[in-house]
């Protein structure tokens, strides 16, 4: 009776463990932010993990993200500002469930790459 007792709370303790174990709380970026070529190649990626991370994996990512940009001599002032916007507009986009992931955002390098349709890189004003 014992043996069949410490079975069944066994049971019940391994089935039930996941509903007590919480949210996963790990961040997953795309890459991690240290090189500007890393962001050009995976920009879609970014804007996409901004806009749907947790909140506390999003917000060092969007500012370690924010500092590459700005520390980088790569990018004209204009395609800076196109990224910054593009970067508040992915930030501004959280909460919204039934947001639309194509072609609504300016992509930088001014049509230097086409990666797959409304994904490409747009234009740096």
């Amino acid at each position: 009776m014992n043996r069949i007792a410490l079975m069944a709370f066994f049971g019940i303790l391994f089935f039930s463990a996941p509903a007590f174990a919480g949210k996963d709380t790990a961040c997953h970026p795309p890459y991690q932010p240290t090189n500007i070529i890393k962001l050009v190649l995976n920009y879609t990626a970014t804007l996409d993990y901004i806009t749907d991370a947790p909140e506390q994996c999003q917000k060092p990512f969007k500012r370690d993200v924010t500092e590459l940009v700005r520390s980088t001599r790569l990018f004209s002032k204009g395609c800076k500002d196109v990224t910054f916007e593009d970067l508040d507009r992915a930030e501004k986009k959280r909460g919204d469930k039934n947001h639309s992931k194509t072609g609504e955002l300016k992509l930088p390098l001014g049509g230097l790459f086409e990666l797959g349709g409304k994904h490409g890189f747009g234009t740096c004003g």
